[in-house]
């Protein structure tokens, strides 16, 4: 599928928020940034700007995800090809997550009697995700209890 701009800033921020020290924004947030850059037919440029004053420009191809990165260094004159990533790999934490959740509250509506849960993503808690895995594995075993005297009958 077709990456939108919107999963292209997703993706780089949370790539740099997991590869990069934030600690130093926390009291001066703005001397750290990720922005959107500009835009061709085949790819969003997203900007990196850390607090030392560099530069990492990543360039993601809008039909794969495949992501080129380049570090400048404007006051040195520096620019360097610093690798690819694959953008699939950083919005993993919303779409895979919001897929898994999904699957977990399907199986604790069965356990609960079809009642609709309402959880934003921020609520969810190890222990809730523990208890949600328990029903579903409940769940299971209920269907395959079913299907095993189904079986047993025929």
């Amino acid at each position: 599928s077709d990456i939108s701009a919107e999963m292209a800033y997703e993706g780089v921020n949370n790539y740099c928020h997991r590869e990069y020290d934030w600690s130093i924004a926390e009291t001066n947030p703005s001397i750290m940034s990720v922005t959107m850059g500009d835009e061709t037919e085949t790819e969003f440029q997203v900007v990196f700007r850390s607090y030392t004053g560099a530069l990492v420009y990543f360039y993601v191809d809008k039909k794969s995800g495949s992501t080129r990165m380049v570090e400048c260094v404007p006051s040195l004159g520096i620019e360097n090809e610093a690798g690819t990533i694959d953008l699939h790999d950083y919005l993993e934490m919303s779409e895979k997550r919001t897929i898994r959740i999904h699957i977990f509250l399907m199986s604790a509506e069965i356990i609960m009697s079809q009642k609709i849960i309402d959880v934003h993503a921020h609520l969810i808690t190890d222990d809730f995700v523990s208890e949600l895995k328990k029903a579903m594995a409940m769940a299971q075993w209920n269907i395959a209890s079913r299907k095993l005297s189904v079986n047993q009958k025929n």
